[in-house]
């Protein structure tokens, strides 16, 4: 027995960065979606120099986490869409950065190893691409010689992505 919460211990969302996009007037966050089930402990871990997470009695998961990308209306907090990005089965699928928001109504973000970018509007997934690597840093925007890229860093790699009007 014990008591299921949600979000789980590895659920909702913490240092990832959200993204504004002030003219439609939205919020995205990355987070994950988990439960947990919780059962009180007796005695305490003993203290340690060490971190680790200190879970209690220990935490299951009654069931998978998995990510998603939320747009919110930044005025009443109301959900406009939900992104879930398609399974895999990396070792790095619950990793996930925070999000870049354009003015040309794109969605930046990465995940389990891989590059995506959704439609401001719809959350539509228009481009993914798998980089191999742990992929946690937000990605950024700026311009070379005149064009706009999309920096995303992706492990021990850093790759560049030209956006074309």
């Amino acid at each position: 027995s014990g008591r299921m919460t949600k979000p789980g211990f590895e659920g909702g969302t913490n240092w990832q960065n959200t993204a504004l996009d002030k003219k439609r007037g939205l919020i995205f966050v990355h987070a994950t979606e988990s439960a947990s089930v919780f059962t009180k402990a007796d005695d305490l871990p003993e203290k340690t120099d060490s971190l680790r997470a200190m879970l209690g009695s220990g935490a299951s998961s009654p069931e998978p986490p998995r990510n998603v990308v939320r747009a919110l209306d930044f005025a009443t907090g109301k959900i406009k869409w939900e992104y879930f990005p398609p399974s895999t089965k990396e070792a790095l699928k619950y990793t996930y950065s925070g999000l870049l928001a354009t003015g040309g109504g794109l969605v930046f973000g990465a995940e389990g190893g891989s590059a995506f970018a959704l439609d401001s509007d719809t959350g539509k997934e228009l481009w993914r691409v798998f980089l191999g690597g742990d992929t946690r840093a937000a990605p950024i925007s700026f311009t070379v010689d005149g064009r706009q890229v999309v920096a995303i860093s992706a492990g021990r790699s850093f790759y560049l992505f030209e956006l074309k009007p």
